[in-house]
C-alpha cells in the first residue's frame, strides 16, 4: 500500500479552540473539525512515514493501547480519503500547518460539526412491499413504485458530495431496491469512491454491480427469525424469508460485508439465540439486535418488552455473541434517567461521549423530492423538513440555511425559559445530538429539552 500525503489544497489549521482541515481554494471555506488524534494523524503524512509509525506516535503521545491508535488511524485516512493521494518520488513533503487567520471569525464552527456531513441518507422513496408491525416510517405498501430513481440528479448530487470530502452513502427507504435504477445509482456512488450501504428486505441483483470499489459496498438486510411463518408474521409477507435466503446465497463467496439486523419483540425473543448462531455460521459481519420502538403515531403493545425482558436480552445475547465468536450490537432502548447522553464513546475515554443523534452533527438525510430532515424516524412528517438539496446543493443546506440549522443546531434563544437556557452544557448537547421525534411528542413541537437527559431529570427532583 503506498504511502499518502495530503492534497496541496488543504492545510491543518490551529485554531483558538480545536484543530481544522482546511481548504483555502474555493470561494467559500471549506473546514472539517479535528480531534487532537486525527490532526496529529494528518500532520505525519509526509509521503514517507508509514501507517505503522504513524500510529506508533498516536499511541506514545496519547498513551493509547497500540490496537485503538491503528484504528484510529485508518478511520482518519478513511474520513479524509478524499483529501489524500498517493506520493510518489522524492523528499518527503509534511503538510501545511497554519494559525487561524486573524479577522476571520469562526462564525457557527462546532465542536463536531464540519463545513459538509460525513455521510449523506438518501431515503429514495416512502413506499415498500413488506407490510412491517415495527415500521417506524409507516411506509406506503406497494408492489411496484410509482416513479423511477432521477439517476442525473442523483449523481450530480454525488459530484458535489465528492468535492466536500463526504466520505458515505446510505440508501433506504420505504424500500430502495424496489426500484429497478438502485442498482445504477449503488454503481455511480462506488465509482465515485464513495462507502455505499444498502439497507434492504429484497433480493439485490449483484449480477449488475460494477467491479470498481466493490469492496466499499456494505448491505444490510432484515431478518426477525429463522421460522418462516413468524417472518411472514412480522413483514406482512410471504416471501420475506426466502427473499432473505436468496439474498444471502447470492452473498457468500461475493466478498462484499453484510449486517444481518433483526427487530426484536416479546414474540420473536426466543429467535435470538438461533440467530446469533445463524448469523455466525452465514459469515455475517455483525448482528444487530434492535428493540421495537414505537414510533410517532404507531404503537403495538403486543411487541413492548417489559424491563426484565429486555435485561435478560442484553445479558443473553452479549454472552452468547462472546461465546460463539460472533459480533452482536443490541440496540435497546434505556429507560427515563437513564445517563446516556453522558456515556463515552466506545473505546474512547470518559471524556469524548458518544453521538445520541448524529442528524446535522456527521449525517444529512435527503428525501426522494431533494427535501432535507432533521429526523430519520420521521423523515416524512412536515414539521422536520427543511431546504432543499435539489436547489441549493449540499455546502449552501449544510452551512447556510437557517431553517436547517435552527433544527439540526438550535441556539439557546429556542429554549428559552427552559432548564436548557442555562445549562452550561448546552453546546455539548449540540455535539451529542438531540431526538426530534421525542421532543415531537412531549411538546408537540420540534424544540424542548431532553426529558430521559439526566441534567433535566436533575433539576425537575430539585423543584
Amino acid at each position: 500500500m503506498p504511502e499518502l500525503k495530503l492534497t496541496r489544497h488543504w492545510a491543518i489549521v490551529k485554531t483558538p479552540c480545536e484543530w481544522l482541515l482546511c481548504d483555502f481554494s474555493h470561494e467559500r471555506l471549506l473546514w472539517f473539525s479535528l480531534a487532537p488524534e486525527n490532526a496529529l494523524a494528518l500532520a505525519s503524512l509526509d509521503g514517507r512515514t508509514s501507517r505503522q509509525d504513524i500510529a506508533a506516535q498516536l499511541a506514545t503521545t496519547f498513551k493509547l493501547r497500540e490496537p485503538l491508535a491503528r484504528v484510529i488511524v485508518d478511520e482518519t485516512f478513511s474520513r479524509f480519503r478524499h483529501c489524500l493521494v498517493a506520493a510518489g518520488d522524492g523528499p518527503p513533503e509534511p503538510p501545511r500547518l497554519l494559525d487561524w487567520p486573524e479577522g476571520l471569525g469562526l462564525g457557527r464552527l462546532g465542536l463536531a460539526r464540519g463545513a459538509a456531513p460525513a455521510q449523506i441518507s438518501l431515503i429514495l422513496t416512502d413506499q415498500c412491499n413488506r407490510a412491517c408491525r415495527y415500521c417506524y416510517m409507516n411506509a406506503k405498501h406497494v408492489e411496484t413504485p410509482a416513479d423511477g430513481l432521477d439517476i442525473a440528479r442523483l449523481a450530480a448530487l454525488a459530484d458535489e458530495a465528492a468535492t466536500l470530502a463526504v466520505q458515505s452513502f446510505v440508501l433506504t427507504g420505504g424500500e430502495p431496491m424496489l426500484f429497478p435504477e438502485s442498482v445504477d445509482l449503488v454503481n455511480v456512488l462506488l465509482e465515485r469512491g464513495f462507502d455505499v450501504r444498502v439497507t434492504t428486505k429484497n433480493r439485490f441483483d449483484l449480477d449488475r454491480l460494477t467491479k470498481v470499489n466493490r469492496h466499499n459496498l456494505h448491505l444490510e438486510f432484515s431478518l426477525d427469525s429463522l421460522d418462516p411463518v413468524q417472518v411472514s408474521h412480522f413483514t406482512g409477507s410471504d416471501s420475506a424469508f426466502a427473499d432473505a435466503m436468496a439474498l444471502l446465497e447470492g452473498l457468500r463467496g461475493s466478498g462484499i460485508p453484510f449486517i444481518i439486523k433483526m427487530v426484536v419483540g416479546r414474540p420473536n425473543l426466543s429467535a435470538v439465540r438461533p440467530l446469533i448462531g445463524f448469523a455466525k455460521s452465514c459469515g455475517a459481519a455483525a448482528l444487530n439486535i434492535i428493540e421495537y420502538e414505537p414510533s410517532f403515531g404507531r404503537k403495538d403493545d403486543h411487541l413492548l418488552l417489559t424491563d426484565a425482558e429486555r435485561a435478560a436480552l442484553r445479558a443473553g445475547a452479549i454472552a452468547l455473541a462472546e461465546e460463539v465468536g460472533q459480533k452482536v450490537e443490541p440496540i435497546l432502548r434505556d429507560g427515563i434517567g437513564t445517563d446516556y447522553r453522558w456515556q463515552p464513546a466506545p473505546g474512547r475515554d470518559e471524556s469524548t461521549p458518544g453521538v445520541y443523534c448524529d442528524q446535522g452533527i456527521r449525517t444529512l438525510t435527503v428525501l426522494p423530492n431533494g427535501d432535507v430532515t432533521c429526523c430519520i424516524s420521521l423523515p416524512m412528517y412536515r414539521q422536520v423538513r427543511a431546504d432543499n438539496v435539489f436547489e441549493r446543493g449540499i455546502y449552501a443546506v449544510w452551512n447556510e440555511s437557517s431553517a436547517y440549522l435552527g433544527l439540526a443546531n438550535p441556539g439557546r434563544d429556542s429554549m428559552a425559559g427552559t432548564s436548557c437556557e442555562t445549562c452550561d452544557d448546552f453546546e455539548y448537547c449540540n455535539w451529542t445530538g438531540r431526538c426530534q421525534m421525542k421532543t415531537l411528542q412531549w411538546y408537540g413541537g420540534m424544540i424542548g429539552p431532553d426529558r430521559e437527559c439526566a441534567r433535566y431529570v436533575e433539576n425537575r427532583t430539585a423543584r
